[in-house]
């Protein structure tokens, strides 16, 4: 969520390290020097309020350290094996976005990914078919599902509702060789491209706002409360007008996850 700027209040971290290319003989002195580091980052970002990741997606992982032919290697590895660890790791990966140090070394990451994605189509395949296992949280008769465990019936607008259209729109993203990451950012290259219309994608991004700003109510109104920010909603106590907005939005997304599947 950060590689697109779209956290919201409940992010942990999803981060690494293109190094520069090096020597092998000097393999030694840079990993010892980059372990402490790598560390030391994650611990200052935990301290800081982001969490650690639970998958270990994290600079201090040398699986998400490499140098930039590495981690065109590793790319090119994802695509070709299409394993259900290749497409979550290229799922989280592919959002990134350079935050610090040279860019030029990311652009040339992000384009090699450009010509990788058409070398093997079949990844995207897959990776539309893992997309697929994320609905909209609308019953058939259109009333809001209960993703809550025991006695509640909250929904959550997270994965229910705001992940199938980022997913969606990032695959359609791809798909085009987009270098944008956030999610109305992609919609404005891909309407620019004819990949979709205008008013498709005005729809969309209104639909993107209505999702998240509901998520984000929310987890300020816990936040207020003394309680965690969760992703789980209460969309059934909504006002009937917000409630009329949330399912079209939800609808939309149904709409264009099928489409671009």
């Amino acid at each position: 969520s950060a590689g697109r700027g779209e956290s919201l209040l409940a992010p942990d971290q999803d981060n690494g390290l293109i190094l520069a290319d090096y020597p092998d003989a000097r393999h030694g002195e840079v990993k010892a020097w980059f372990i402490p580091f790598a560390e030391d980052l994650n611990a200052r970002l935990a301290a800081a309020g982001f969490p650690l990741c639970k998958g270990e997606v994290m600079a201090r992982n040398p699986v998400w350290r490499k140098t930039l032919g590495q981690w065109r290697e590793q790319f090119t590895l994802w695509a070709a094996r299409r394993s259900p660890v290749a497409l979550l790791f290229g799922d989280i990966a592919f959002d990134f976005r350079p935050v610090w140090g040279d860019p030029a070394r990311a652009a040339a990451l992000r384009a090699h990914l450009a010509r990788v994605l058409v070398a093997y189509p079949a990844f995207l395949a897959a990776l539309a078919a893992e997309d697929a296992k994320m609905t909209v949280g609308l019953s058939f008769w259109g009333r809001f599902r209960d993703d809550e465990p025991g006695r509640g019936a909250r929904t959550d607008l997270k994965r229910s509702g705001l992940m199938p259209l980022v997913a969606s729109v990032r695959l359609l993203a791809l798909k085009h060789g987009v270098a944008a990451t956030g999610t109305r950012a992609r919609l404005a290259a891909l309407a620019a491209a004819g990949a979709v219309g205008t008013p498709e994608e005005r729809t969309l991004v209104s639909a993107f706002g209505t999702l998240a700003g509901a998520l984000l109510r929310q987890q300020l109104a816990d936040a207020a409360q003394g309680r965690p920010p969760g992703t789980l909603v209460d969309l059934r106590a909504l006002p009937r007008a917000e409630q009329d907005a949330i399912r079209a939005a939800m609808k939309r997304v149904a709409s264009f996850q099928t489409a671009v599947r």
